[in-house]
């Protein structure tokens, strides 16, 4: 299936999942210059969970982690793994950080979205905290975690989800899921996102969004007509 958008006044035809990644972050202002503050190389946080008390293990977290070691010198990585990732320990290191990567279990609250939360070791941390956050100098987060863009239907006109959370925080862009994700999936397009977004251990000048586009392209190829391996995998901010 094809359809056309206008991208300045030239009428360029787009497949479907092209029309609908590239309206999307156009509406969020891709229209801006592409080129972004660069973080302290220093400034790194990878929040890795594969094992959290009462959910089912995340091995693909570790392979996450490996895929942001291979792309960021280690004195440029902070690493809260397992035990030490609290919730406590995860929003203290986030307010020092620009860019953060959290690879663990989501979840959406239907009764209560303000309760949504990345389960860590002691437990869930909550939307209603994160937003509490004023992160002046944050960049970029990818929440590779299920459901953290979902929202709640009951209140379609409205953002409440983990990712909107971020972006109150202060962080200028999020990679989100707008549902469950597979494990294996996760640490191909973080590896794909980040071989974009890194060039020699430091950002360049490619946008997140466009490195997300690309990035699920490429897991498109692999995966084939699974649509919902791809489609989560989404966007928001500047």
């Amino acid at each position: 299936m094809t359809v056309s958008t206008f991208v300045g006044v030239q009428q360029v035809p787009l497949c479907f999942s092209q029309f609908m990644q590239q309206e999307y972050t156009m509406q969020m202002g891709l229209h801006q210059s592409p080129q972004r503050a660069k973080p302290p190389a220093s400034k790194f946080l990878a929040v890795i969970q594969p094992n959290a008390p009462g959910a089912n293990p995340l091995p693909g977290t570790i392979e996450e982690l490996k895929c942001l070691q291979k792309h960021l010198p280690t004195s440029s990585l902070q690493i809260l793994k397992g035990p030490e990732a609290t919730t406590t320990t995860v929003l203290s290191n986030m307010e020092e950080c620009s860019w953060v990567h959290l690879a663990c279990h989501g979840i959406q609250d239907v009764s209560d979205p303000m309760q949504s939360g990345l389960l860590l070791q002691d437990g869930r941390l909550q939307l209603s905290r994160i937003i509490q956050k004023h992160i002046t100098h944050a960049e970029f987060a990818f929440l590779s975690a299920c459901q953290t863009t979902t929202g709640d239907e009951r209140r379609p006109e409205e953002a409440i989800h983990l990712a909107a959370g971020m972006l109150v925080a202060g962080f200028k862009g999020v990679i989100g899921t707008m549902w469950s994700i597979r494990d294996n999936d996760a640490p191909f397009v973080a590896d794909q996102v980040y071989g974009r977004l890194l060039k020699n251990g430091q950002p360049s000048s490619v946008h997140p969004a466009v490195a997300l586009h690309e990035a699920v392209q490429e897991l498109r190829k692999r995966s084939g007509p699974n649509f919902s391996s791809w489609v989560p995998f989404i966007y928001m901010g500047a």
